[in-house]
């Protein structure tokens, strides 16, 4: 078994394997290693029990055993429940964070797993493994007692069929197929309640030692609001956690976070959050006030949530002011059509000293007219790695000079990637270029301007490029800049000569001042081709004015 990566569980319709000792101390050694559990103790002859033991994905280790679970439908398909994504979901969920139209690999394994019979989900949820059988009962008592920790001399007294550990390795695998089933019965309306024969709630919050919880209840599934607060409540017991990822996406019944923030506010180990609320009904950002304090790394999305205004950006600003050891935030406000200001985060920006790497997507908020108070914000990070943010077709927006100056108090920025694309009456860059000249440990910059169709000069980043010494990769889109000419570009090309860059690439689709052959250029030969062309087009709009 240390050999392994994991153990495959196969059942048959009446689930045989939870009633063979055998399979159970299979499945119980990967539930207690999983949790940390596994004894040695001083016995000798247990190399295996303590390569087990220690695998636990640090420093060079080995990761956990994996648990997967397979049987076959009605009509004899082949289903399987596995413990994460497939190698193929986690490249599908790669591009999905990359960018939200494409697919999504949480929501491909729980479509997956949605066609897991639902009869077999239900036998698991009784698993009860002291009750097992062995062919030979001395293999019984042994493999109970192994699991309960006892040393190899007190292998063959009688076993202590509630010992916590064989406890917990019905918790473990009872609330595994909870999980598995939970969008599936609210698919087809079954009823869930502990009193039901159905009983996922029950089964989920019996696991305190759970320290991950993954679960996707996405579109169709989710039909009222007390089907969340039904979760909320089987949360709240799982002391432990310390990763959680929820996605909501699409649950347009989701309106009140209230009795899932009071459930969060009790897991004080949390270190890992991920939640969507994309496209649903939420109003508020008050999950945030619940969270514990303790979190490093927190995703959260409130993508096309049309019923989110300024009182709920308040409360999502006030809720994250809290986090004082976060590290990691990606904050996804896109499309929000009822915000119209960003203020409410600017204290909060301001409160995350130890932040290190920032996503902000703040894109298509309509009627967001100006973005000076989260630019002053910004200025608080000033332990930031990595930089990420898109604020796109916001066209309302006429000056960026906060946001530009903020970046100047991050002098441990590393990467860099702003998408400021259809900003169309924003006219100058000045404020960005000042700032970056006092990145000198950018490793990686790319900078979107497309349809600036107000910009009328990039000689602000000519400036800067030359202080960038650590800089590798530069890029820049400028778009449907129809107002640049052709002598401020090149000398913009120019001034990128003096780096020493791996990758280099300007895109220029559009730029009507510069020439009809200026498109795209992305290595070093092309590089020198658009310098002549630049200077050509230069020379011959001279001699026109002249």
């Amino acid at each position: 078994m240390a050999l392994c990566d994991g153990v495959v569980l196969i059942l048959d319709p009446l689930a045989t394997p939870f009633s063979r000792v055998w399979c159970c101390f299979e499945e119980g050694m990967v539930a207690l290693a999983s949790r940390g559990l596994v004894e040695v103790g001083a016995d000798q002859g247990r190399a295996t029990l303590q390569e087990l033991a220690a695998r636990d994905g640090m420093e060079g280790r080995r990761p956990p055993l994996l648990l997967d679970i397979a049987t076959v439908d009605g009509g004899q398909q082949p289903q399987l429940l596995t413990d994460g994504m497939t190698s193929k979901e986690e490249e599908m969920e790669k591009g999905h964070q990359f960018h939200f139209s494409m697919p999504s690999g949480w929501k491909a394994k729980s479509k997956r797993e949605d066609a897991f019979p639902l009869e077999v989900i239900q036998l698991g949820l009784q698993i009860n493994i002291s009750t097992s059988n062995a062919s030979i009962e001395v293999d019984r008592t042994r493999i109970l007692n192994s699991l309960a920790g006892r040393s190899l001399m007190d292998l063959d007294v009688p076993p202590q069929n509630d010992h916590r550990n064989i406890q917990i390795v019905d918790e473990v695998l009872r609330s595994t197929f909870a999980i598995a089933g939970w969008r599936q019965a609210l698919l087809k309306d079954i009823d869930i309640s502990d009193a039901s024969s159905l009983p996922l709630g029950k089964a989920l919050q019996g696991d305190t030692s759970r320290t991950r919880l993954d679960l996707s209840i996405l579109k169709d599934a989710l039909k009222e609001q007390t089907q969340v607060d039904h979760l909320s409540t089987a949360i709240a017991p799982l002391i432990a956690l310390v990763h959680l990822h929820l996605d909501f996406s699409n649950c347009k019944s989701l309106v009140s976070t209230s009795l899932l923030g009071e459930s969060l506010s009790r897991l004080s180990r949390l270190r890992e959050v991920f939640i969507s609320f994309k496209s649903c009904g939420v109003t508020s950002g008050e999950v945030a006030q619940n969270l514990a304090k303790t979190i490093e790394k927190l995703h959260i999305s409130f993508q096309f949530c049309n019923d989110l205004d300024d009182e709920g950006i308040n409360n999502l600003g006030s809720g994250l002011s809290r986090l004082q050891h976060l590290e990691d935030l990606d904050l996804c406000l896109d499309c929000c059509g009822k915000v119209t200001s960003l203020d409410g985060l600017e204290t909060c920006f301001k409160s995350l000293s130890k932040l290190r790497k920032l996503k902000l997507n703040i894109s298509r908020l309509n009627h967001l007219h100006a973005v000076d108070g989260l630019g002053s914000g910004l200025s608080g990070l000033v332990a930031l790695e990595d930089f990420w943010m898109q604020t796109s077709f916001n066209h309302s927006i006429r000056d960026v000079c906060n946001l530009g100056k903020s970046l100047s108090y991050m002098p441990e920025l590393r990467n860099l990637d702003l998408n400021l694309a259809d900003l169309q009456r924003v006219t100058t860059i000045e404020d960005l270029g000042q700032s970056l000249q006092k990145l000198t440990k950018l490793e990686r910059l790319r900078l979107s301007l497309k349809k600036w169709a107000a910009l009328q000069s990039v000689k602000g980043l000519s400036l800067a490029l030359p202080f960038l010494t650590a800089l590798t990769y530069f890029a820049l889109e400028l778009n449907d800049c129809t107002l640049l000419e052709a002598s401020d570009v090149a000398e913009l090309v120019r001034s990128s000569k003096c780096l020493r860059l791996e990758k280099w690439c300007l895109a220029l689709f559009g730029c009507k001042q510069l020439g009809k052959d200026l498109v795209y250029f992305f290595d070093f030969e092309q590089r020198e081709k658009l310098l002549s062309l630049l200077e050509a087009a230069s020379q011959e709009r001279a001699a026109k004015v002249g």
